[in-house]
């Protein structure tokens, strides 16, 4: 009797098992998919160019604006020696070419030295008057010596009697990204 349910029991496995239940098997398939990575060049940033707002003497408070190809606007200054001596800030942006790349200027920084700091704000990178961020990119022929960015500012300066006469100097950030 012990024998019997064995016998009956592999049956029924082995019906379990029948060709319609194998084909069904067969049915599933595999086909592999391609996968792909790409590496760019880091972006690198240098100064080519300091951002200068000049040597002046100050008659009001006011503000010098430097643009983007150096001309200044502003009043409550006497240039001292000429305006020859301002200049935008100029920054080299390396990175590979044919990608956008966002740069962005943080908000307001200033300028300190014997008397109260001066606020440097309205940051213009390239064409983007009165912005601080902008979008560029690079062609296959600036790679290797990057793409000369300009930047100006606006400096804001007290009246004289509380500027305190003397060289300040500051610092601001730029951040490259792609996009």
């Amino acid at each position: 009797m012990k024998n019997n349910k064995k016998v009956l029991l592999t049956g029924a496995a082995l019906a379990a098992l029948s060709p319609l239940a194998m084909n069904d098997a067969k049915a599933a398939d595999t086909q592999a998919i391609s996968m792909q990575a790409v590496i760019v060049q880091a972006i690198a940033l240098s100064q080519a160019q300091t951002l200068h707002f000049g040597t002046f003497s100050i008659t009001t408070a006011g503000t010098i604006a430097i643009d983007t190809a150096g001309a200044d606007t502003g009043g409550g200054y006497a240039d001292v020696g000429g305006a020859a001596n301002r200049q935008e800030g100029i920054v080299n942006v390396k990175a590979a070419a044919g990608f956008a790349i966002d740069l962005t200027i943080g908000g307001a920084d200033s300028v300190t030295g014997p008397g109260p700091a001066m606020v440097v704000n309205a940051f213009n990178i390239e064409t983007a008057a009165g912005g601080s961020a902008q979008t560029v990119t690079l062609t296959a022929g600036q790679v290797a010596g990057g793409l000369s960015v300009p930047i100006g500012a606006t400096l804001n300066f007290a009246a004289a009697g509380v500027q305190t006469p003397g060289t300040y100097t500051g610092s601001f950030d730029i951040t490259a990204t792609y996009q």
